[in-house]
């Protein structure tokens, strides 16, 4: 079977490509592609090389998508046909951790050696094809929500209103989180999270300190006045971000960073020493992070479609690139269905 894939070919170089389906094998499947998003790991590729991302040369690429079982080997006994299923990317892969290569901006994607909650998840019914999509992303989120240890009443800081930012804040409203602040840049991106029950602070707004301080509290650590929020997650992959939110942090609090920066970092640790401040890192997400995102989606709290900013053909998977790089969209899908 011929089919349609984006293969990574280096920075600013991504190939719409034929391919050439191998037989399915009898534990494994043959996946159709519904519905992908765009992820910061993919615009990374494009701007500054996938090496960094585990994306080489030559790889199929895109890992968060809705897919359903176009063809099952004779020993997948606990899926159907048509089914739609999410692949988790890690364990849908040859080489796990490397889930960045699954091929969700291809037509069809092959996994092997299938297991039902391991590699492979059945999707609700109720779960539209373009929230399904968000699986992958919202378990980032989840992960590094569960992390930080969050305890209801708590109040939280989120930097950066992208899709893991938002979906942080959502994790953290659905475990009790009281007080939940997301910081940006981008008007149209806190205008969304206002509109899903979040304070939004823009740092472009003179003042902007002062009204993050007189939402969730403030006491003072050895740098000064600082905020007296519970939690504080960077999710921006920006340095200065970064070392603003260090800084911020007070006593008992917990930094979460679920970032990559293009630099090694250095942080100023005395407030670890001094004031027990807790830095707790992590990204990706495991397989148990998956229920959670599903009862999430399907309680009703949120509606997940306000995350999406746009949407392309999968032949136009460079415009969609192009359009996330100057930072004002959240989340960008890629449709197969027409």
């Amino acid at each position: 079977m011929n089919y349609k894939a984006w293969i990574y070919r280096g920075p600013g170089d991504f190939s719409y490509e034929d391919q050439q389906m191998r037989p399915c094998g009898e534990n494994d499947v043959i996946l159709k592609t519904v519905y992908s998003t765009l992820c910061g790991s993919d615009i990374i590729a494009w701007r500054l090389g996938g090496e960094r991302e585990y994306i080489y040369p030559g790889d199929e690429f895109g890992h968060e998508c809705c897919t359903v079982i176009y063809e099952k080997g004779s020993k997948v006994t606990d899926f159907e046909v048509g089914q739609r299923v999410f692949a988790h990317p890690t364990w849908s892969v040859p080489k796990p951790k490397k889930g960045t290569e699954l091929g969700g901006f291809s037509e069809y994607i092959y996994v092997e050696n299938v297991k039902k909650g391991y590699n492979l998840f059945p999707i609700p019914d109720s779960i539209p094809d373009e929230v399904a999509a968000l699986i992958e992303p919202l378990g980032v989120s989840w992960c590094a929500v569960e992390n930080a240890e969050p305890k209801p009443g708590q109040s939280a800081v989120v930097w950066g209103c992208g899709g893991i930012g938002i979906g942080t804040a959502m994790c953290l409203r659905t475990l009790g989180c009281d007080k939940i602040a997301v910081v940006d840049m981008q008007p149209n991106k806190l205008k969304v999270a206002e509109e899903l029950g979040f304070k939004p602070i823009n740092t472009k707004s003179e003042g902007w300190l002062d009204e993050l301080m007189d939402y969730v509290g403030y006491k003072y650590n050895i740098f000064g006045k600082c905020l007296a929020a519970d939690l504080q997650f960077e999710m921006t992959g920006n340095p200065e971000i970064l070392q603003t939110a260090y800084k911020l942090a007070g006593e008992l609090s917990t930094l979460q960073i679920s970032s990559v920066y293009p630099t090694p970092q250095t942080l100023e640790l005395r407030l670890v020493t001094y004031l027990r401040v807790k830095i707790a890192g992590g990204a990706g997400m495991l397989q148990e992070h998956v229920q959670p995102v599903v009862d999430m989606i399907t309680s009703g709290m949120f509606d997940f479609t306000k995350l999406y900013t746009s949407s392309f053909k999968p032949q136009e998977l460079i415009t969609a690139v192009r359009s996330a790089e100057d930072g004002k969209q959240i989340k960008i899908g890629l449709d197969f269905r027409s």
